[in-house]
């Protein structure tokens, strides 16, 4: 129980794990591929500027 508290805490605010499923982005990334999900730049410059050109964004 004293484990949950900090993993729900890091994957809420800090990051996440997510693997490429599919060839839809052939050129970039791979099938299998593991991609690390920064959510902490979203909600600390949230209000600054919007994505930039070849910003990955994920919903």
């Amino acid at each position: 129980m004293g484990a949950l508290l900090p993993v729900y805490l890091l994957t809420t605010f800090v990051g996440t794990l997510a693997r490429v499923d599919g060839e839809s982005m052939q050129r970039t990334l791979q099938h299998g591929d593991l991609l690390v999900l920064l959510k902490y730049p979203r909600w600390l410059q949230a209000w600054e500027s919007p994505p930039r050109i070849r910003s990955g964004v994920t919903f």
